[in-house]
């Protein structure tokens, strides 16, 4: 059986360990809302739970309005491919002649994988990572 000497030494080699421990890093304050307001609806109706700031912000008029302008897309991007080059083409909704053209190289062939939120998710042939 263990003694009280020995878990009370144990219990302070923890609570030295926890304490003595690097500080978890922290975002600045007016960053928060920024990362929210361009998230879908429906993780923010989850993280209203995650504590009190964040339930009034999410609920806040402003960032609201702010919100939904965000979601509100005002471009249209479309990807193709030429040979296996991808070109992806950005149409404004606002003036129709704004029409920008980023065309990507790479050293083989690219195939597009899938996408997600947005993000496109793109495999180079002669390189061994995902870009």
């Amino acid at each position: 059986m263990v003694s009280n000497e020995t878990m009370s030494a144990k219990r302070r080699q923890l609570i030295g360990t926890l304490t003595s421990s690097p500080p978890l890093p922290t975002l600045p304050f007016d960053l928060i809302p920024e990362i929210l307001s361009r998230l879908p609806v429906k993780f923010l109706l989850q993280f209203r739970c995650v504590c009190k700031s964040w339930k009034s912000l999410i609920t806040d008029p402003k960032f609201t309005k702010k919100h939904l302008s965000l979601s509100t897309t005002h471009t249209l991007h479309r990807i193709s491919c030429s040979d296996h080059k991808p070109v992806i083409k950005s149409y404004s909704l606002d003036s129709v002649l704004n029409i920008t053209q980023t065309q990507f190289r790479f050293n083989s062939y690219v195939y597009f994988v899938g996408s997600c939120n947005g993000i496109l998710c793109l495999v180079d042939e002669g390189v061994d990572s995902v870009l």
